[in-house]
């Protein structure tokens, strides 16, 4: 994963594609698997399971949609940026699917802007950097940066209310349906971070920060990829430091569930009717 020679590089249409794996020894329960890259390029490579082949053109849709497509590109690299900082946010539009825009916060320093989400009327843009400590708020029409919140060392966070409480590293951000406040996992922390919205202007101020642990004192939690339920009523967050997942019951501002989900859990979603939560995970099965 950290070699770059084995990314899948799109511009060279017509290589093989052949990523390598280390030459070591691996044991999978009862299972011995004498060398890994042997493994992997029978299983993967040769039976183009899922790498190899040969790179094939990228084509564009033939289907016209509307609006604008949001991507984090989050290894982006750019002019003005330097490489350890990378990130854009790329802006595809849906009619044409040709990029209508680019965004990297060079003066902001935006550090691998990772996920992102708007604000319930589409003005606004919520932008978080998951190897920075900042939630970005950007203009949705032209791009511009309107808001930078620094969570750990911004003047919000020194409020005396919070107690020392910060948001390193946030991951995902989301809105809750019934108040619009926007909701960020706290990856580096033990907390989701709450923020209130401005009708009028659309910034955001932060109102609390929410603990996801059960016993004071236990493991970080180090939450990803949250969800919040159809009603605006729960959110479930997967705990990529102890291998659960929280679901939180804003009603009662309480903690319903603390399940186990496999090693380091990374994303959750939700049925359309918040009935049952899903988790997934790096390192072992899934988790519904």
């Amino acid at each position: 994963m950290t070699n770059l020679n084995n990314w899948k590089d799109y511009t060279k249409v017509g290589i093989p594609y052949a990523p390598q794996y280390p030459e070591v020894p691996v044991r999978l329960g009862t299972l011995s698997i004498p060398n890994l890259n042997a493994a992997m390029q029978n299983y993967f490579v040769a039976t183009k399971h899922i790498d190899g082949g040969i790179i094939e053109k990228q084509r564009t849709p033939q289907t016209k949609e509307i609006g604008e497509v949001w991507v984090d590109t989050v290894y982006e690299l750019s002019a003005g940026k330097e490489a350890w900082f990378p990130g854009m946010m790329t802006v595809v539009s849906a009619t044409s699917w040709k990029v209508k825009r680019k965004i990297a916060l060079p003066q902001q320093k935006m550090n691998n802007g990772h996920n992102l989400w708007t604000s319930h009327d589409q003005k606004q843009i919520y932008q978080t950097e998951w190897h920075g400590n900042s939630l970005y708020v950007i203009n949705r029409h032209n791009g511009n940066l309107m808001q930078e919140i620094d969570l750990v060392n911004g003047p919000a966070v020194n409020d005396p209310k919070f107690n020392g409480k910060k948001c390193y590293d946030p991951a995902h951000v989301m809105t809750r349906v019934d108040t619009q406040q926007v909701h960020g996992g706290c990856n580096g922390d033990d907390t989701m971070v709450e923020l209130n919205r401005d009708p009028a202007t659309g910034l955001l101020n932060i109102n609390r920060f929410i603990p996801l642990f059960q016993v004071a004192g236990s493991k970080q939690t180090q939450p990803h990829a949250h969800w919040m339920g159809f009603d605006g009523k729960s959110m479930v967050t997967p705990n990529s430091n102890t291998g659960d997942s929280t679901l939180y019951d804003f009603n009662n501002d309480v903690i319903l569930d603390q399940e186990p989900s496999g090693v380091l859990p990374i994303a959750t979603g939700m049925m359309a009717d918040s009935s049952k939560n899903y988790v997934s995970n790096f390192w072992a099965t899934p988790f519904r």
